[in-house]
């Protein structure tokens, strides 16, 4: 199916659910903000049929006899106070493994007035979630201005940091946490 296609079937539920639930108008700016044909060509996508791992994904949950129970749910934490929790650890405590759930994409839009920037955290240790192997801070990808927005590619169970930057150019503080789930 066409970009342009899959646009059309997006504004068609939208207005069939502006239809049945007057509470939930169609608001086609914000379809065409996320959703744009451009957009894919300028934001990081995932492939349009799921990652290539995907089968393999399924196949160890299904294999695990817990299906999808260890994958955790979605959990955001917006301007965290004292020490940092980790969003790494499972909810039954840190000796249980947080299980490796689907593809998915998280739309990540900086609302306020100075950039940020994203961080991949895998082991308490930040990564650019666009290219692991560099700083996120040295990313420009990572980088969000003020109203900007991207997606990030990403799987159930991946934890994130959005960072304030510093006066210097530097990481700041965590001004939002956030793992992906079901």
């Amino acid at each position: 199916m066409s970009t342009n296609n899959h646009l059309e079937v997006a504004k068609a539920a939208a207005a069939r659910a502006a239809e049945t639930a007057p509470a939930c108008p169609f608001r086609p700016h914000q379809i065409m903000k996320y959703h744009a044909p451009e957009v894919c060509m300028e934001k990081p996508t995932r492939p349009p049929m799921g990652h290539p791992d995907r089968r393999s994904i399924y196949n160890k949950l299904n294999a695990g006899g817990k299906g999808a129970s260890g994958v955790p749910n979605t959990k955001t934490v917006t301007c965290p106070l004292g020490a940092l929790a980790s969003l790494e650890d499972a909810a039954t405590g840190a000796e249980a493994v947080l299980a490796k759930g689907f593809d998915t994409t998280w739309i990540v839009e900086n609302t306020s007035s100075k950039p940020v920037v994203l961080a991949w955290v895998v082991g308490g240790i930040e990564y650019s979630p666009f290219t692991p192997d560099v700083p996120p801070i040295e990313d420009p990808k990572a980088l969000l201005k003020p109203g900007d927005w991207t997606s990030v590619p990403t799987f159930e169970s991946f934890v994130y940091h959005v960072r304030a930057v510093d006066e210097n150019g530097g990481l700041g503080d965590v001004v939002l946490q956030h793992r992906a789930g079901k």
